[in-house]
């Protein structure tokens, strides 16, 4: 297997990418939809960031900044544990590689392509660990494609080494709030399974008459969101129609349908709000908007200063007790309190048994009420498909 390059080729857009993989699951139209609409254009700062860590990564940390260093010495990291947990030997004789590109070839012509982050392979070729970077950062990060993905990846390797290996593949966050690595095994059978799947909807998507499928994770991130007709049609019937008396003759799969594209003409409102106020911010004009003045908020910073001066001024009517029945307590900054305290008295303590005890100590003075509900997609006719493999 060939070493790749450290930095991504970037696509061409003549064929579609393995993280493009669970979004034509979901809406085969999205990608002749997307053919001539320009890419979302990616931070420069979490650009730089990425190429200083494929520098880490390929050649030490040597000029690399604390953050980037960092990132990549979790990456090693959990590259060894996923190796130790696959190989008996751990890394000792195993080829690896960094930046592999990949392509599916079908009928003569390159049909997906995609990039194997890490690639670390036995000698016999039968076992392999693929990793996969996502450098979404902060609470960004979105894992719902990547079983799709990683059974991209997987069948993109098996082409690449002219057999069908055992595949063990996961994606590596390094900038995510919560660093969970979850593993995907595939076996050969999978991997051929997964080929056919994805040869089917690749087919289905280059059609021209394949519809697009409005839905919240189908329309995320794709490029097509601002000229998909799908999209305006349904939203334009929608906002002429009477909902309440249209809403009885749906069909239950048309009722889920209506429903996805409100909660993703909620997220397209939130954004042109968002767009709207920080130009007038900015002292750009909009005809026909204006930015009212904030409200004045009023709110006490430290309770115990405010009980002395209150209780000083008002002695007979301003007890302990009285005081507190105007206060609210954060149970989530009790929580920090309590796991800080046990902490000391035991480092292995966790923050589970921590929120535990509290709500044990506090049982007594305390009470459980229930939110009300909200609506989610559950399994079943219409839902998102996952990875089944």
């Amino acid at each position: 297997m060939a070493r790749g390059s450290r930095c991504k080729v970037k696509a061409d857009g003549s064929c579609p990418d393995a993280a493009d993989v669970f979004r034509l699951m979901l809406c085969a139209g999205s990608w002749r939809a997307s053919q001539g609409v320009g890419s979302v254009p990616e931070r420069c700062g979490v650009s730089a960031l990425c190429h200083e860590v494929a520098a880490c990564l390929c050649g030490g940390a040597d000029g690399c900044g604390d953050e980037a260093a960092g990132a990549a010495a979790w990456i090693r990291a959990e590259e060894e544990a996923l190796c130790a947990r696959v190989f008996s030997g751990g890394r000792d004789g195993v080829v690896s590689a960094r930046g592999q590109e990949l392509s599916l070839m079908a009928d003569g012509r390159e049909v997906l392509r995609g990039r194997a982050d890490a690639v670390f392979l036995d000698e016999r070729g039968s076992r392999v660990v693929v990793c996969a970077y996502d450098w979404a950062a902060g609470r960004d990060a979105d894992g719902c494609g990547d079983g799709w993905r990683l059974a991209a990846l997987a069948v993109l390797l098996a082409r690449e080494l002219g057999c069908v290996p055992q595949v063990y593949a996961a994606v590596l966050r390094p900038f995510a709030v919560e660093r969970e690595v979850a593993p995907v095994f595939f076996c050969p059978a999978d991997v051929v399974a997964a080929r056919e799947a994805i040869l089917d909807v690749l087919a289905r998507a280059v059609r021209e008459d394949v519809p697009c499928d409005v839905s919240e994770a189908a329309c995320r991130g794709c490029r097509a969101r601002g000229v998909c007709r799908a999209f305006s049609r349904g939203v334009e019937e929608w906002s002429v129609a009477d909902v309440e008396r249209v809403w009885q003759e749906l069909p239950p799969s048309r009722k889920l349908a209506a429903f996805r594209l409100a909660r993703l003409a909620e997220g397209v409102a939130a954004r042109i709000d968002a767009c709207c106020e920080a130009e007038l911010k900015a002292g750009g004009e909009i005809p026909g908007l204006a930015l009212s003045p904030g409200r004045q908020l009023f709110s006490v910073a430290d309770a115990s200063e405010a009980f002395s001066l209150l209780s000083a001024r008002f002695p007979r009517h301003v007890s302990a007790v009285s005081f507190a029945r105007g206060c609210r307590v954060s149970v989530s900054d009790l929580e920090r309190l309590v796991h800080a305290a046990r902490r000391e008295e035991e480092a292995s303590a966790s923050v589970k048994g921590s929120r535990v005890l509290l709500r044990d100590l506090l049982a007594p003075c305390s009470e459980v009420r229930f939110s009300r509900g909200s609506l989610r997609e559950c399994g079943g006719a219409g839902a998102a498909p996952g990875c089944p493999f």
